[in-house]
């Protein structure tokens, strides 16, 4: 249970950071570039892929994650397996906290 709350706080808060209105404000980008860097140093490719999807950073679309499963060719629950695990791998690395710190008052 506290995994499971936990990695949901830590989703919707990336979340709310990324689409912080005004969307095109420089700092938003900065801010996608930073995550972008953050999951290329401690996710796989498809933990990488799935987190894109599941909080829209490619195209500011959120996926619903039965069409993320439909992608991959994996069940919803499989989906939501890999972006439980990989939320929890970004949440232990040790990038998380300058990360963290530099988002938190923007």
């Amino acid at each position: 249970y506290i995994v499971k709350y936990s990695t949901d706080v830590f989703r919707n808060s990336l979340f709310c950071q990324v689409y912080k209105p005004p969307l095109a404000q420089s700092g938003r980008k900065d801010l996608r570039l930073d995550m972008e860097k953050l999951m290329s140093t401690n996710l796989n490719d498809v933990e990488r892929d799935i987190l894109r999807l599941r909080l829209g950073l490619d195209d500011g679309r959120v996926k619903p994650i039965k069409e993320v499963g439909r992608r991959f060719k994996i069940s919803w629950k499989q989906v939501r397996s890999v972006e439980k695990a990989a939320l929890l791998k970004l949440m232990m690395s040790e990038e998380i906290s300058d990360f963290v710190d530099s988002y938190h008052n923007s």
